[in-house]
């Protein structure tokens, strides 16, 4: 089993990687079909998906009412454990996904 990175480690080692990338690799990496770079071990991979209200498409998900919805319930906590659901699904997915280097759209 890997090991779960804190926060600061995570933006520490993000900020390793971006330091080393050239302007042009920065910029390939805002696309959603973000191009690798292989001398950094990044690998091409298209990121785009939505949780507005659950993790949108590539399987099975849970799905929350739309945004207006939720934000009628003025309870934060409520709207807080839901995000804690879709981020956790949303890893569970890229995990499953990416153990089968399947980067396509909607699967990171």
């Amino acid at each position: 089993m890997t090991q779960q990175l804190t926060h600061e480690e995570a933006r520490r080692q993000a900020k390793v990687i971006v330091d080393q990338m050239t302007i042009d690799e920065k910029i390939g990496q805002i696309k959603y079909e973000a191009p690798a770079i292989e001398r950094l071990n990044i690998p091409e991979y298209n990121y785009w998906n939505e949780a507005l209200h659950g993790v949108a498409r590539a399987g099975v998900a849970t799905v929350f009412p739309q945004a207006i919805g939720l934000a009628a319930t003025f309870d934060d906590q409520l709207i807080n454990d839901i995000a804690d659901v879709i981020g956790t699904e949303g890893r569970a997915k890229y995990n499953e996904f990416t153990k089968h280097e399947d980067r396509d759209i909607y699967k990171d």
